[in-house]
């Protein structure tokens, strides 16, 4: 399962390579993978401060009737992979409370470390 994982994190991290050019404006671009394998991606020109955005993709995914996710990578402009915004994890749970075991990958150095969303919240 451990492999498994470490896989899907390095298959989100490539596609959050790829969206970063194509979104320079972006300060976070975040790429998730649902449970039913579908990966989707959201750029935040402002992380804090990006409701309209957050709504419009967690919008998409209820539409689409995808909202359990099972692996998140937000990449940052500066092209560190690191702990997505509050604002994201927040809307995450409020999409889907089993959102709260949702995988984050925290760092990537040495080794990929990563962990659920339900231990990165206050409370």
């Amino acid at each position: 399962m451990e492999q498994n994982h470490k896989e899907i994190f390095h298959q989100l991290r490539k596609e959050a390579w790829k969206q970063l050019p194509l979104h320079p404006q972006a300060e976070q671009v975040n790429v998730v993978q649902t449970e039913k394998g579908n990966v989707y991606s959201v750029a935040l020109p402002d992380a804090i401060n990006a409701q309209k955005e957050l709504e419009s993709f967690f919008g998409m995914l209820r539409e689409k009737d995808d909202c359990r996710v099972s692996h998140v990578v937000a990449m940052w402009s500066t092209g560190g992979a690191e702990i997505p915004s509050f604002a994201f994890r927040k809307g995450l749970l409020e999409l889907d409370a089993g959102n709260g075991e949702t995988l984050m990958l925290l760092a990537e150095a040495p080794d990929l470390y990563y962990k659920a969303l339900h231990y990165s919240m206050p409370g």
